[in-house]
């Protein structure tokens, strides 16, 4: 059996090790923060071109559909 004073330490060596990091950690949350950029940049573009196709559909359709002599 280890004495108290080694156990001690050994504990408190486990409970620091828990609140090392090793990176990961901090990857992990600049990997959500980017997905959570490109999201909001991908649904702002989606927003933008219903915008513009939503005011501007009939020139667009006229120029598409229209017939050359």
């Amino acid at each position: 059996m280890l004495p108290i004073s080694q156990r001690a330490a050994d504990l408190l060596k486990s409970s620091m090790a828990r609140f090392r990091t090793s990176g990961e950690d901090g990857q992990a949350i600049t990997e959500y923060v980017a997905l959570v950029a490109i999201f909001i940049g991908v649904t702002f573009m989606l927003v933008v071109l219903l915008r513009v196709f939503s005011r501007y559909g009939w020139r667009i359709l006229s120029l598409v559909g229209m017939d050359y002599p």
